[in-house]
């Protein structure tokens, strides 16, 4: 017998996922060139906010608590303090001057989101690439966390991209992670259906899944846990971690036809 708070509960987070689902509003991180900086680094700017993928409709994104760059051995960067407004949406400038990979991340603490009408703690992070293929596979110890299994460059459409998800560091079997396209230019009406812009991937009992990325431009994989039910600052509701990692697939040379 279920309990009339906990039927509540559940009743908020099948409204919050149906929402979600409606909205299709996704965390940004995205850059204005690929991320792969070849051998002599250089600049990327990146658009931070929270919007549609296939259209620009952006909702109101709550600003990161930090922004950091890990690099393959271990050096952390803070930062926070380039994120600059502009509009509905932030901007952030880049430099990549270190050899390797580096994950940029921006994260918001756990804290109420009038879009989504929860609470939810959420990471949002972009590789970055220069030179020497390090740094991609290793888990940054959030508590939610998609982890690459194959490299997340040099991505042709087509290609599958396999990942792990952790919670706490443990696989997390049966975590839905959503895979969908960042549309530049936008597309335009009418749409096609939900099912054929969103891809969805169920973990199995070791965390693992797989999606394919049919075409050039910029993807998200998307995760998110449920939590129990949270009341701070006058607000109540569902409660969730999310992580959200952006990958780019590159055109198909013509020699690779």
């Amino acid at each position: 017998m279920i309990r009339a708070g906990n039927m509540r509960f559940v009743l908020g987070l099948l409204m919050w996922g149906a929402a979600f689902a409606a909205s299709a509003h996704y965390p940004l991180l995205i850059g204005d060139r690929p991320p792969d900086m070849g051998e002599r680094g250089g600049s990327i700017d990146f658009t931070y906010g929270l919007g549609e993928l296939y259209e620009r409709v952006y909702a109101d994104a709550r600003r990161p608590d930090w922004i950091r760059a890990y690099t393959f051995d271990g050096q952390i960067v803070d930062l926070t303090k380039q994120l600059k407004a502009a509009g509905p949406i932030s901007k952030l400038k880049y430099d990549s001057k270190r050899i390797g990979d580096t994950w940029v991340v921006a994260h918001v603490p756990m804290s109420w989101s009038d879009h989504d009408s929860a609470f939810s703690e959420t990471t949002v992070r972009t590789l970055v690439h220069q030179g020497l293929s390090r740094g991609w596979e290793t888990p940054l110890g959030f508590p939610l966390e998609i982890v690459l299994l194959n490299q997340p460059y040099g991505i042709l459409p087509g290609d599958a991209i396999r990942f792990e998800v952790l919670r706490d560091g443990k696989p997390l079997a049966d975590a839905k992670v959503y895979a969908e396209k960042y549309y530049d230019p936008p597309l335009k009406k009418p749409y096609p259906s939900q099912a054929l812009m969103t891809r969805t991937a169920r973990t199995d009992r070791n965390g693992i899944a797989m999606v394919n990325l049919h075409s050039p431009g910029w993807w998200v994989l998307f995760t998110t846990l449920e939590l129990d039910e949270r009341k701070e600052g006058g607000k109540s509701g569902p409660a969730s971690l999310q992580d959200t990692v952006w990958i780019y697939v590159d055109q198909r040379p013509g020699s690779l036809n």
